[in-house]
């Protein structure tokens, strides 16, 4: 795989951040990996993220040097994913033997944040998974479970308010499925029963009664103006009931347009569109690449993407809401092996941010990244002073020009230590770099004692 491909990540140190040049010129788009507190020398293991705006969560597990060793773990932000406060909830002992993880994490608003909490419950003669819902309605400061009328597992939810929210339950085959809807915050749950020919797997709330819930594993959507007191039925997504297209998972815009996506067995990712609420779908054939979607950013927005599955350091992407996509490789600044993509979102500016993991599962660490643009080779200030770099990605050799005052460069590694430096003898400088193991490496230019430019290069050498 060429060596631009490659899914590189690298920890910077804060020190290197905050000495970015203000002018940027040939940028490219790299996830950078976000600063919070860890709770083992790995780090901490998150399983899933949203954002309203710029408030955003994250949910995963911490591993404890004291009991119950294993903690649920909440991450928020009001800065759209920059920096983030830390909160061990403590009301949720049930929760804190290792058998739990967040699978889902909705941003209702500022304050309140819903998620589904996913366990493995231990039967005489299997595992079987069990969902429960709990919520915060202060920010992330406490956090308490959702009273809910049912012992059944919940499989999904959504709220479009903080009084108006939904979620399934699954049976045998469709048999006892069933369908729990609140419009007081809820106080009170209704529910409601729909016969599928398998069962439901996702469901959205609209408001002012307005619900819908997806039947495994191609549709229809069965949808209500008046809380189920009726109801109708879409089209197939995939008409011919193909066995090997699973689309699990949509994402809504409105009440008429939606994505439902999955895996097309032994052919990559499944992703299907509608703009009239199930009557018509269309296919997209460009999420072939992937090897599953499992997360969609807003379609509210002009930039969307479409992620998921292990070892693809790949993304589709869209600019113009949904009409075009194309694949989009995934660069980060710190090293991980056989990455997965455990979520996906946007905050308020359109800002990206993303979980990737080792590719192991629940309890493999996992890190938040946020896309940003970088530098790649050049970086100009407002005086028209310049750091030039190539060529970049580098094998053998790197030549630097810098038209300053400038005397000496500083190559910088993964941890931001320093690995080699040069004088520069008429503005032009040569590392030497066949020696060092390939990744993204910083270099600093000393202009004077208070002022540096940052360039980035990427090696493709060991």
């Amino acid at each position: 795989m060429a060596c631009r491909t490659l899914a590189r990540w690298f920890v910077l140190s804060d020190i290197l951040a905050l000495l970015m040049a203000p002018k940027i010129a040939n940028a490219q788009f790299i996830w950078q990996r976000q600063a919070t507190i860890e709770h083992s020398k790995w780090g901490n293991s998150y399983t899933s993220l949203d954002c309203n705006g710029d408030n955003c969560t994250v949910a995963g597990l911490a591993e404890l040097d004291t009991a119950p060793f294993v903690s649920l773990l909440f991450e928020h932000s009001i800065d759209g994913g920059k920096t983030w406060t830390q909160t061990l909830p403590k009301g949720f002992p049930e929760f804190n033997d290792g058998w739990h993880w967040v699978v889902k994490v909705q941003q209702v608003d500022s304050l309140t944040t819903v998620v589904l909490i996913d366990s493995l419950a231990v039967l005489p003669n299997a595992y079987a998974y069990v969902g429960s819902l709990a919520w915060t309605l202060d920010g992330g400061i406490s956090w308490q479970r959702i009273a809910v009328p049912t012992q059944a597992s919940v499989t999904d939810f959504h709220f479009s308010d903080v009084k108006t929210g939904i979620f399934i339950t699954v049976g045998n085959e469709g048999q006892n499925d069933s369908i729990f809807t609140t419009t007081d915050g809820g106080s009170d749950w209704t529910r409601s029963y729909i016969l599928t020919p398998y069962f439901l797997e996702s469901c959205h709330s609209f408001g002012a009664g307005k619900f819908r819930v997806w039947g495994a594993y191609y549709g229809p959507f069965y949808s209500t103006l008046n809380n189920w007191m009726s109801w109708d039925s879409s089209n197939l997504a995939n008409p011919s009931r193909n066995p090997t297209e699973l689309l699990h998972y949509c994402s809504y815009s409105g009440f008429d347009t939606a994505y439902c996506f999955g895996v097309l067995l032994q052919q990559g990712a499944a992703l299907h569109r509608t703009t009239d609420a199930g009557k018509t779908w269309t296919d997209i054939p460009e999420a072939r690449d992937l090897t599953i979607i499992r997360y969609m950013t807003s379609l509210d927005r002009d930039t969307i993407y479409a992620a998921g599955g292990a070892h693809t350091p790949q993304l589709l992407k869209s600019t113009d809401r949904g009409n075009t996509w194309k694949i989009e490789d995934i660069i980060c600044d710190t090293d991980l092996y056989h990455p997965e993509i455990r979520g996906i979102t946007t905050s308020a500016s359109g800002t990206p941010l993303m979980i990737l993991d080792q590719g192991g599962g629940i309890y493999s660490y996992a890190h938040i990244f946020r896309g940003e643009w970088e530098a790649q080779g050049v970086k100009e200030t407002a005086n028209d002073l310049f750091f030039k770099m190539y060529p970049n990605p580098a094998t053998t050799s790197i030549n630097i020009e810098a038209h300053t005052n400038s005397r000496r460069v500083h190559l910088f590694d993964i941890l931001g230590h320093e690995v080699q430096n040069v004088n520069l003898k008429d503005g032009k400088a040569q590392f030497d770099v066949s020696t060092l193991p390939r990744g993204i490496y910083s270099l600093i230019l000393d202009r004077d004692k208070s002022d540096r430019i940052i360039g980035k290069v990427v090696l493709c050498g060991h």
